[in-house]
């Protein structure tokens, strides 16, 4: 500590192009502002990197974390799918190279048996980056831990033959909280206990006024001016009838008398949703692609529309976070419908399949947003509660 500040040392996924990930830090910087707290602030990804140029927060290695931490201070597991994620996910989302060795099976079974990623980012003692263990950090002075809302489950982890040193990971922390039912029921089946609180991503519109957005957007501010919907699809959900989706898809937007603006969230190795969206574009004039150049565009986008209907979990909080129409797409995507069945159950709970897109007409005719504002306070509240709590024992 210097003088009366207490070190944070942030770490999170922030050091791609995913806007769920770039949002964590922010996030968090903007609620310790808010409380007054008087910290020194370290941000940092497996890499170096400076994501600054689209709304992102630089990001120290891990490697300068594994130095730093020597000193003691505070662990911020900052949010997200972390839980049970494996160092060669991880650079996969990183590097396109990495990601097409990752794709080779005889490698992949290599990599999951031995672990070796870990000695290209860390000093090899760390085997789930998101989970240190206060013992293998060699902390000269105090240390402690704490879990911001975290996702993840075991369910196709590569960390499955880690178990025992993942879970003495996390009995080595302070303070756990994670997002959803499925990431709570995975830890407790270790016997750890898990405070449910909602995804702190809730909060962007305290931060970011719906109006003050449009002087941070890339895009001509006309778009806005439009009925439109905003569709997002991760590269690799795509429906299996993708005619019939399309074609529907169209139906869609001439039943609401909106657009279909095609805006990626996941940019990032491995998400590239503008390889399917750029797809879609091309079949109808009531469509239209916009690519996004920085966090603002995708942000003010989805405030403005007048629904959002996707693949990705913070797209749909974003639109959540404004009072926005949500539906979620594709029940293949365990952590969206589990965050849905947790937290938003009476709005809706369940997945659309790409086969049932039409039903997304009656859904947004029929959105009590009575209910989604009083939703949204609760949950709201339970976060503020949760990082208030995390601040109040920060060492």
């Amino acid at each position: 500590m210097i003088g009366n500040k207490k070190k944070i040392h942030f770490l999170s996924a922030s050091d791609r192009i995913n806007y769920g990930d770039l949002l964590f830090p922010i996030i968090f910087m903007k609620v310790l502002e808010l409380e007054k707290n008087n910290v020194e602030f370290y941000n940092y990804g497996i890499v170096k990197s400076d994501l600054s140029f689209f709304g992102g927060f630089p990001t120290l290695s891990y490697r300068s974390f594994q130095k730093n931490i020597k000193y003691g201070g505070n662990i911020i597991i900052g949010g997200g799918e972390v839980l049970f994620v494996d160092w060669a996910s991880l650079a996969a989302f990183i590097s396109l190279f990495y990601s097409k060795i990752l794709s080779n099976n005889t490698f992949a079974k290599f990599e999951a048996k031995f672990n070796l990623t870990r000695y290209l980012f860390s000093n090899g003692k760390i085997e789930v980056p998101y989970a240190p263990n206060k013992e293998n950090l060699k902390p000269k002075n105090e240390v402690a831990i704490f879990y911001n809302s975290v996702g993840g489950s075991f369910q196709n982890s590569r960390l499955v033959g880690r178990k025992n040193s993942f879970m003495k990971a996390l009995l080595s922390s302070d303070y756990i909280s994670v997002r959803d039912q499925r990431a709570k029921k995975s830890l407790l089946d270790y016997n750890i206990k898990s405070k449910l609180t909602p995804d702190s991503a809730i909060l962007l519109s305290d931060f970011f006024v719906k109006d003050s957005l449009l002087d941070k957007v890339s895009f001509e501010k006309t778009l806005i001016n439009n009925d439109y919907l905003f569709l997002q699809i991760g590269k690799y959900y795509r429906p299996l009838d993708f005619l019939k989706f399309v074609n529907q898809l169209d139906i869609v937007g001439e039943k609401l008398k909106c657009k279909i603006y095609l805006c990626p969230i996941g940019l990032a190795p491995m998400h590239e949703d503008m390889e399917i969206l750029k797809e879609i574009n091309s079949f109808s004039k009531n469509f239209k692609f916009i690519m996004p150049n920085n966090i603002y565009d995708i942000m003010t986008l989805i405030c403005f529309s007048k629904a959002y209907i996707g693949t990705s979990l913070h797209g749909l909080i974003t639109a959540q976070s404004y009072n926005i129409p949500f539906i979620p797409l594709n029940k293949k995507i365990k952590k969206v419908e589990q965050y849905c069945k947790t937290w938003t159950c009476n709005l809706i709970q369940e997945n659309l399949e790409y086969s049932n897109i039409l039903d997304s007409i009656t859904i947004i005719e029929n959105w009590d947003f009575n209910l989604s504002i009083e939703i949204l306070e609760n949950q709201k509240k339970l976060v503020y509660d949760n990082l208030k709590n995390i601040f109040t024992n920060l060492i």
